[in-house]
This record gives structure tokens, sequence and C-alpha cells, in this order.
């Protein structure tokens, strides 16, 4: 058997015109199960579905209340939590909304447990002021 010779047992019976697409030369009893895959495969989201990738976000104060800036303490678990004149950084996700004082809420840290040792306000984009009881309270 010669190249020639075998070259033709292995073309295909339908033939592929230069410049045309691979489509047009597909037998037509093909279209359906082709569509119907398409359909089925390609009109799917590839986006994960629920809140995957999607972070928690609390919504960050233009300016701090100004009864926290006076140094007012805020009333939680029967107690006085006084405004430390520090920050902490945090993401959103890692806080927990406890409550809310004179239209502030305020947060824990999702793995401090009772008695908690801090609570916090939002101050910034990652950003958390923190209260603290007063020793002796």
């Amino acid at each position: 058997m010669n190249i020639k010779s075998r070259n033709k047992s292995l073309a295909s019976p339908y033939p592929r015109t230069p410049g045309k697409c691979l489509m047009d030369a597909w037998k037509p009893e093909l279209w359906g199960p082709v569509f119907l895959f398409f359909l089925f495969t390609g009109c799917q989201s590839a986006a994960p579905k629920g809140n995957v990738g999607h972070v928690h976000s609390y919504p960050i104060p233009t300016i701090e209340a100004d009864w926290i800036r006076n140094g007012d303490p805020i009333e939680f678990e029967n107690a006085l939590w006084y405004p430390a004149d520090d920050i902490e950084a945090f993401i959103d996700s890692e806080m927990a909304m406890m409550g809310e004082y004179k239209g502030v809420p305020f947060y824990i840290d999702k793995v401090d447990v009772r008695p908690y040792n801090r609570i916090y306000t939002k101050f910034g984009r990652n950003q958390f002021r923190f209260f603290e009881k007063k020793k002796g309270e």
C-alpha cells in the first residue's frame, strides 16, 4: 500500500471545503444531539451558588458617634464598657453583631466567649474600636 492509498482510506467521507466551517461538513443527524449537548451543558452557570466568595460586610460609618469620641460607655450585659483610644484590625467575617447602642451597632470577636473581654464598634474598613470594662467593675 502506498502513501496515497493509505491517506484515502483515512479520509472522511464528508468533504471539507477550504474556507467553510467544519459544522457545514457534519451530518444533519448529528445536529440534534450536538444542539442538546450545548443546550444542557453550555447554559449552566459556572459561578458557585450561595455566598461562596462573598464576605459579609458591615456598613462603615462616615464619622464616629459623638458619644464614643466623648468617652461615654456602652451598657451591655449589666456592665459599662468604655472606649479605648485604639483600634484593632479585623475583617468583617471575623465579627458577630451583638446589638445596637444609641444607633451604633456593636460587635464581638467570633472566637471570644462569655464573659467577653472586649466589644467593638466599626471605625473604618477592617478597623474596629474596642471597648473594655474598667478594672474593678
